[in-house]
């Protein structure tokens, strides 16, 4: 009996030193990708809850959608968006903390899990409305019908980055300037996972998950990384829509352009244009009628 108080006391004192939040896993998923380059992105950051304080903070927290409050709370870095938002409009953004689950009271321990949802999408110019060039995560140009090519900014991912110079080569006039080199480091408790648009064509990818068997170019559904490091990462894309599709769209669309063309600033000019012609082809018809008869 005195040796198994002993040991409850060891265990109990065991889970007090290491009362902590540990990361499991973090997977960041882009889907729903559009024409204009903007996606939608889910996180799931994933951890186990050490101790019974911790497990009370984050009950008190599953209301809580203030990201920072998380961060602080748990000191796990990988709670975060995983997009330089400089480069990438954030909208719709919502944080939704999960129920602890499989909870093991011997070793006093749960699991926790946040679920990050947000769009990604591109910067706009605010005088000309054009896009501007290098942001949202895809890049985007329709250079044949029904086809748009995809190419990934992966320089707005923010995963474990690191930058390094290349410096110029000293007392040499013709070496080349210095250049940054942009690497990701994905570790092995972390997923980017890309689900591709039906009917995507991937045309090159600098470098594939160990897992794939493609040979480019190939069709692809979805892709996944992880435990690897992404030098000058490149990932373009073609995705062709069917040309049902495009005829339902042309429809769909067709009755906004009308109320756009009636109801916008020059509806009343437009209105009046068409009476007019409409009004002089009766006329044409009525006249030549009687000169008929």
């Amino acid at each position: 009996m005195r040796a198994f108080l002993v040991v409850f006391m060891l265990l109990a004192l065991l889970s007090i030193s290491v009362a902590e939040f540990k990361l499991t896993t973090a997977e960041m998923t882009v889907n729903s990708i559009q024409k204009d380059g903007s996606a939608k992105v889910t996180e799931r950051i994933k951890f186990v809850v050490i101790g019974g304080y911790e497990q009370s903070k984050y009950k008190d927290g599953v209301n809580n959608n203030d990201l920072g409050w998380w961060v602080s709370t748990t000191g796990i870095g990988e709670i975060r968006k995983h997009v330089t938002e400089t480069a990438v409009d954030v909208s719709n953004f919502r944080l939704r903390p999960q129920p602890l689950k499989k909870c093991d009271p011997f070793l006093n321990l749960c699991h926790g899990e946040l679920v990050l949802e947000y769009d990604a999408r591109p910067y706009y110019d605010k005088n000309t409305s054009d896009h501007i060039e290098g942001t949202g995560l895809f890049t985007t140009t329709n250079y044949k019908p029904r086809t748009t090519r995809y190419s990934l900014n992966s320089n707005v991912l923010l995963f474990r980055n690191v930058n390094t110079v290349q410096p110029m080569q000293p007392n040499t006039s013709s070496s080349p300037p210095s250049t940054t080199e942009n690497i990701i480091i994905i570790d092995k408790n972390v997923y980017f996972t890309i689900q591709f648009p039906q009917n995507t064509i991937l045309l090159d990818a600098s470098q594939l998950p160990e897992s794939s068997d493609i040979s480019l170019p190939d069709k692809v559904a979805s892709l996944s990384w992880t435990n690897t490091i992404l030098s000058h990462f490149t990932l373009v894309f073609d995705v062709e829509e069917s040309l049902d599709k495009e005829v339902v769209e042309f429809f769909s669309s067709t009755p906004l352009i009308i109320q756009e063309i009636f109801f916008g600033k020059y509806g009343p000019a437009v209105l009046i244009i068409v009476i007019v012609l409409l009004g002089s082809y009766l006329l044409l018809n009525v006249s030549a009628k009687k000169r008929s008869q």
